[in-house]
């Protein structure tokens, strides 16, 4: 949609390419992360890529992930965070939201990570969106 924009930009006034450039260049962080946004478990590490953030939660901080694609934690001074995993959220727009089956089985492996106390490392696009 970024790029149908910026072409509409162009068409009405080629000397705005800087602000089509910028639409653009958003269009293209959007798809790269979107294609690696998903969850990586680490020996000892949650690694939460979504389309903006990066986020890195310890096994030991993570609380719950109970209310998963929310995942529950407590910062190192123990303050009680919640990070949602927006690449797991079914929005009515996407094509290929995930399913109520996705969502299960990405949490069905985080909680054996968390729980198992095992190394296991699962990135989302192989395992949680199979």
């Amino acid at each position: 949609m970024l790029t149908v924009l910026a072409v509409v930009v162009l068409v009405e006034d080629a000397r705005d390419w800087p602000c089509a450039l910028l639409f653009v260049g958003v269009a293209a962080l959007i798809a790269v992360r979107g294609v690696s946004a998903g969850i990586d478990l680490q020996e000892d590490e949650l690694v939460l890529r979504d389309y903006l953030l990066t986020t890195r939660i310890r096994r030991a901080q993570v609380v719950s992930v109970e209310r998963f694609p929310a995942i529950d934690w407590r910062s190192v001074g123990g303050v009680p965070r919640e990070t949602l995993m927006w690449a797991f959220v079914r929005r009515a727009a996407m094509i290929t939201a995930p399913t109520d089956r996705d969502r299960a089985h990405a949490r069905s492996i985080i909680e054996n990570w968390l729980h198992g106390g095992e190394e296991h490392q699962h990135p989302s696009s192989d395992e949680a969106t199979s």
